[in-house]
């Protein structure tokens, strides 16, 4: 079945704050903002913190936290190899946020959107 962008962000199909009720086990029902709050204190408590724009420097932390270090000169290849073709925003096309199915999600992952606000501002800097 074909469906467009904002049929489909505008319908019951879509995901609704996925990674914020995936850590606070909330799976159905409204969420809040105390549940905004659990789902960000465990992931200051809980997990190791990367940021996709900054695939660089969050390899570099992970590398750090979990004592990585490559040991040969494939292992840096490799490495190499993932953050560069990790790297593929140039080729996406723009953003459209005029469009009434960018809205529609915006609204239905409002916590998602927060959380990462709250990941990518306070929690990668303190990391590092």
């Amino acid at each position: 079945k074909s469906m467009s962008l904002e049929a489909y962000a505008s319908s019951d199909l879509v995901e609704r704050n996925y990674v914020t009720r995936l850590l606070t086990g909330k799976v159905s029902g409204e969420l809040h903002e105390h549940d905004l709050d659990v789902a960000k204190e465990i992931l200051r408590l809980k997990a190791v913190v990367g940021i996709y724009e900054d695939l660089q420097a969050s390899m570099e932390h992970f590398d750090k936290y979990f004592a990585w270090s490559p040991e040969t000169q494939d292992s840096i290849d490799c490495e190499a190899s993932v953050i560069a073709s990790g790297l593929v925003k140039d080729t996406l096309p723009p953003l459209d946020t005029g469009n009434p199915a960018y809205s529609y999600l915006v609204d239905a992952n409002e916590y998602d959107i927060k959380l990462y606000d709250y990941a990518k501002n306070f929690l990668v800097p303190y990391q590092r």
